[in-house]
């Protein structure tokens, strides 16, 4: 499940086949401060969310969860939601599915302006 931007971004880091590591690199952070993002001891950046985005082909997706995606905690829910979704289809259909998803589909979780909440 994914229920926090960390959770995002292992989600979609471990779904593009990416080590910590390798992605650390590849953001210009450090495995530590990525793995603290990833388990939530350590709160993102807009700079790291954007570095994450660039690295991950989902720019805006994570700069939006640190926006806090227009202060809706329902849309952020939304967007989580289909993050877990994208990464889980990513990880059984290739990464190219999760760059399609992300271009078509998770970003009108931001931009709904009458969200429903299921019953």
């Amino acid at each position: 499940m994914v229920d926090t931007f960390g959770d995002a971004l292992r989600a979609l880091r471990v779904a593009t086949g990416q080590t910590l590591s390798a992605f650390a690199k590849k953001v210009n952070f450090s495995k530590g401060y990525v793995g603290n993002v990833e388990t939530g001891e350590r709160p993102p950046t807009r700079d790291f969310a954007e570095a994450c985005d660039k690295a991950l082909g989902t720019t805006p997706l994570l700069s939006m969860l640190v926006d806090d995606v227009g202060g809706s905690n329902v849309n952020r829910r939304k967007l989580l939601g289909n993050i877990g979704f994208a990464a889980g289809a990513s990880a059984i259909a290739g990464s190219q599915v999760l760059a399609d998803l992300v271009r078509h589909g998770l970003l009108d979780a931001a931009s709904d302006p009458n969200p429903r909440v299921a019953p």
